[in-house]
């Protein structure tokens, strides 16, 4: 598909309405020409595809975004402490102890003692939870899996590389964005 440029309405009289196409922009001038703003456009529509699926997955689930960030971080990670998936999520600990209350509530999740350290408190998931997770995102991934088996090991990497370093980015920005100011 040819890539067609858009006008950017606004951007002449409010500089911000340009803030997001300034990696584009920054590409053209590296040379690399309308294939810089066509990534960033890619970018922002996939994030905000995700955004909408990511609500109606919690939707129907029955949590709200925060919920699911929190399975998400469960899942990825097998186990945690409290303290691990505050810091994991953003979350203080007292907001994570509420979060998770909730998905033992609807049978998502268990808190266990740590076998190390019976002081710790282990949250996982339960087989209710994969269950529900594989029912929503089990179709997406098989065919994640499908299109990705042919892609050369090569590129995959240079793929995780260039997401590791926008997920650094990502976490600069929402540093940021906290910082009081």
């Amino acid at each position: 598909m040819r890539y067609e440029p858009r006008l950017r309405l606004g951007a002449d009289r409010y500089p911000a309405a340009s803030v997001g196409n300034d990696l584009p922009i920054a590409a053209e001038r590296r040379g690399q020409g309308p294939l810089g703003r066509e990534l960033g456009d890619e970018f922002r529509i996939n994030q905000n595809l995700n955004e909408v699926f990511d609500e109606a997955a919690a939707a129907r689930l029955r949590v709200n975004s925060t919920g699911l960030r929190c399975l998400d971080i469960i899942q990825r990670l097998g186990q945690v402490t409290a303290g691990e998936l505050a810091r994991e999520a953003g979350l203080t600990t007292g907001a994570v102890t509420s979060v998770v209350d909730r998905l033992v509530d609807l049978g998502y999740a268990v808190r266990e003692a740590d076998p190390g350290d019976r002081r710790k408190v282990l949250i996982s998931l339960t087989p209710t939870a994969l269950e529900a997770v594989y029912e929503i995102w089990g179709p997406e991934t098989r065919e994640y899996i499908e299109q990705f088996t042919s892609v050369p090991r090569a590129q995959l990497e240079q793929m995780i590389e260039c997401t590791r370093e926008a997920n650094e980015i990502q976490r600069r920005a929402l540093e940021r964005i906290r910082e009081p100011g």
